[in-house]
């Protein structure tokens, strides 16, 4: 039987590995792959702090800068901090260094 420091463990890492597949797709300027990682009424903040709210809104923004975006440059995600507000709800803070 797994402790709930053990689930907690797991739960993180399930929120850095879709952190990690969203640099993936951001890496490969894939914008389909990018917006699939999102819920349909999600909120995003971008690096340079413009919020997006939907799925919609978040796939027009991303199809108009992402791609030729990662040409001369590279961003790194690092999850900096999560909180679970449920078992499946969890907040995150990430940095992105480009």
């Amino acid at each position: 039987m797994r402790s709930s420091n053990e689930d907690e463990a797991a739960r993180r890492d399930a929120v850095v590995d879709v952190v990690a597949a969203l640099q993936d797709a951001q890496q490969r300027e894939s914008v389909e792959d990018f917006v699939s990682l999102f819920r349909d009424d999600p909120t995003w903040v971008t690096a340079g702090g413009r919020r997006l709210i939907g799925r919609q809104e978040i796939a027009e923004f991303t199809q108009q800068v992402l791609p030729g975006a990662m040409r001369d440059s590279a961003a790194i995600h690092q999850v900096m901090h999560v909180v679970f507000v449920r078992a499946d709800v969890a907040g995150q803070n990430t940095q992105v260094a480009a």
